[in-house]
């Protein structure tokens, strides 16, 4: 986004093929995001060196990137004559107080966390430590909105590894400001609004030229050029329904699957919760975009350039996937 604070480290041009690395940001309200994934790890190995993590005191480190079968994990710690594995995530996602992981889709993780789950029910000592770059937030989730078969996972796995969810702050030089703190988890949020495959999905097609579209039997319409987001919620198999979405389909139900045939898709956000009704949905949506087009029992809503390029819908997105709990 213009306007944005960017931390940048220069690189050997003979090694790599940029300039600059991104290794933070500094966002709106001022805070200072680490993004170097390697370095995250530094990080979690020098906290739990120093007892800075509560649930790992009296743990000392080994060795790191440590392998067992065909997993690695980042960190083996011993106590006592006994091993621990420990797995470390970096979590950038924020919305209000609430933190959550992951913001995309990872199968890597989900099955990091189920190998940790077994070593632990066969008696072997695991973890997941999840660096939170923000020392503002206040409480984490699993994100059951972009990845549910991570959060069943990690769900499922919650009384065999222990899980850790540790917030901490940086300032404009990349160092620790001495904020830190281990988060309770939020599992009644998914419990209530992730358990079970249902909630509202946002998608998103855009249309390369203007069209007159045969929209039998609603009849002709004209389309202009542009990105058109439809809102739809589902009482059970919301992950059905985007796959249907998705495809091209033969026989057609409203305006906006004749429109679908003439465009690609350009975004889809599911919202999984129980506290969203659709037309305060669409109200939300209605409130950001340029221009509605609205059908008998359909509204699609219209934006000339890509949304997602603007603060306004990722701040849209932020408040119903993780402000409204």
């Amino acid at each position: 986004f213009p306007k944005t604070t960017l931390l940048l480290t220069p690189m050997d041009m003979d090694r790599v093929k940029y300039p600059f690395r991104v290794e933070g940001i500094i966002t709106d309200r001022g805070e200072t995001i680490m993004l170097n994934t390697v370095k995250t790890n530094d990080c979690a190995a020098w906290l739990v060196e120093n007892g800075k993590v509560p649930s790992l005191k009296g743990w000392n480190l080994v060795r790191r990137e440590i392998t067992v079968g065909d997993s690695r994990f980042d960190l083996l710690l011993e106590k006592d004559g006994e091993n621990l594995y420990c797995e470390v995530k970096s979590c950038t996602l924020f919305g209000g107080e609430l933190c959550m992981f992951p913001d995309a889709v990872t199968d890597r993780g989900r099955r990091h966390v189920q190998e940790l789950g077994d070593m632990a029910r066969a008696g072997i000592k695991t973890a997941v430590l999840f660096l939170v770059h923000s020392s503002l937030v206040k409480s984490f989730s699993p994100d059951y909105h972009t990845d549910p078969a991570f959060s069943q996972t990690l769900y499922e796995n919650r009384h065999d590894i222990v899980i850790i969810p540790m917030a901490i702050g940086w300032n404009a030089t990349l160092s620790l400001t001495g904020e830190m703190r281990e988060l309770p988890i939020r599992w009644d949020l998914f419990e209530i609004h992730g358990s079970d495959d249902a909630g509202h999905v946002l998608f998103m097609i855009e249309l390369d030229r203007d069209h007159l579209i045969d929209c039998c039997p609603f009849g002709e319409q004209n389309f202009s050029k542009g990105f058109y987001i439809s809102i739809e919620s589902v009482q059970n198999g919301l992950a059905k329904r985007i796959e249907q979405l998705r495809r091209i389909r033969k026989s057609k139900t409203s305006p906006f699957e004749y429109l679908r045939e003439q465009s690609t898709v350009a975004g889809v956000w599911p919202i999984r919760s129980k506290n969203l009704a659709p037309e305060q949905l669409h109200e939300m949506c209605a409130a950001i975009a340029p221009r509605t087009i609205a059908f008998a029992d359909q509204t699609l809503f219209y934006f000339e350039t890509n949304p997602t390029r603007t603060r306004n819908l990722q701040h849209f997105l932020t408040k119903v996937r993780m402000e409204i709990v």
